[in-house]
Formats: C-alpha cells, structure tokens, sequence
C-alpha cells in the first residue's frame, strides 16, 4: 500500500497552515499525491484507501493519497485537488523550463 519517501519530489505551498497541509509529492511516474485530510477525515480517507487497495504516502504523521483516486472517491474535494494538481504541474513546468 505504501511506496518509498525516495521516490518522490516533493512540494511545499507558501502559508501559515501546518507544512504537511501545505505539501506534495510527484512519483516518479508522474502521480500526484496530495494529503488525505482534504478529503475529509484522514481515518475515513484511510480506511476507503485500504478497502481499495489505493497506494499511499506516508510522511511524518499523515498519509498522501493519489489525486485522482481521491476526486473519484470524494466528489466534494475535487475542486481543491484540481487546484493542488494545477499549482503541482505549473511549478514542475517552470522548474524544467517549458
């Protein structure tokens, strides 16, 4: 269910929340994970991740999920993740020059 913190960039927003609220990370094949509790309760999204078998992140005390999984499953979060996934591939973008 989990992968290795190495295989991972990961990003960090600017703001005053708790830096795990405010981090990401890209996989080498290019998924997103952004933190479960944008999804609602961290021990909801958990337990609907392992019924799925959805791959996770785990980092310090929280649990990263993948983006897409996470709009397919909760609905009412997919205006933040689209939000993150954007912000995500504009700063990859302009790190890489394109």
């Amino acid at each position: 269910m989990s992968a290795k913190k190495r295989d991972f960039q990961w990003f960090e927003a600017p703001g005053k929340s708790a830096k795990w609220a405010r981090r990401a990370a890209v996989s080498s094949d290019g998924i997103i994970y952004i933190p479960g509790a944008i999804a609602g309760g961290e021990m909801n999204v958990f337990l609907c991740a392992s019924y799925d078998g959805t791959s996770a992140v785990l980092d310090g005390d929280h649990v990263y999920y993948p983006s897409d999984w996470l709009k397919r499953e909760f609905p009412e979060s997919k205006d933040v993740v689209e939000l993150i996934e954007r912000r995500i591939k504009e700063t990859m973008s302009a790190d890489h020059g394109d």
